[in-house]
């Protein structure tokens, strides 16, 4: 025995299954949408992100120049000044590369070899294409005046950053102290302090600081 439906039965049926069809459509549709443009849709959520990757690449680029910086061989010092050339712009790349022919003489004649290591690096002041960062550090120094042995160095670092081309360069970069190694100072490159100043380990005595 077959059983018929009703046309007003068929009607219903066919008005749910059109209906049901239409929302499974509009449920892919969006999360297709969402699926696109990911973070997009919450935009408090996407300025996290940037803010995120941006104190990454500056704390990275802080770091990189940072340890070049206090990264001393006088046997082989032309890569080791490259290198932190290569993390510089403004004044402190102009400063470091007028006082690098000297500043290599003097670590010669104290046979100063030396190594960094970045404890803290934290952000104070942050803008689209600046940052202040403030970098703690430790050295160990070993030179004519520490009789070949290794000695601690304690530094505190304030460097003032800008972004070039995509890039986070170091602009200014001084000692907690007070020292600073460009500004007003330029006109002094080449003195035995100065050049103390533009390597933490110059000196001999190794220039340390304990950032009080």
């Amino acid at each position: 025995m077959s059983v018929t439906r009703s046309d007003d039965e068929g009607s219903r049926w066919g008005w749910l299954n059109s209906t049901l069809a239409f929302l499974a459509v509009a449920l892919l549709v969006g999360a297709g949408v969402l699926f696109v443009k990911g973070p997009d849709v919450n935009p408090d959520a996407r300025k996290a992100e940037v803010m995120s990757e941006q104190y990454t690449a500056i704390t990275k680029a802080a770091r990189e120049t940072t340890t070049a910086f206090m990264d001393v061989d006088y046997t082989d010092m032309e890569p080791r000044i490259e290198r932190v050339l290569a993390g510089a712009t403004g004044s402190f790349q102009d400063q470091y590369s007028r006082a690098s022919v000297e500043l290599k003489a003097q670590l010669a004649q104290e046979q100063t070899v030396a190594s960094g290591k970045i404890l803290e690096v934290g952000i104070g002041d942050l803008s689209k294409d600046k940052a202040v960062v403030f970098v703690a550090a430790d050295q160990k120094v070993r030179n004519k005046s520490t009789k070949g042995k290794e000695e601690p160095r304690y530094y505190r670092f304030q460097l003032d950053m800008v972004k070039e081309k995509g890039k986070w360069k170091v602009a200014e970069f001084g000692y907690l102290d007070g020292r600073q190694l460009s500004g007003d100072q330029s006109s002094g490159v080449g003195s035995g302090d100065q050049n103390s100043q533009l390597s933490p380990s110059a000196s001999p005595s190794g220039g340390a600081s304990n950032g009080q």
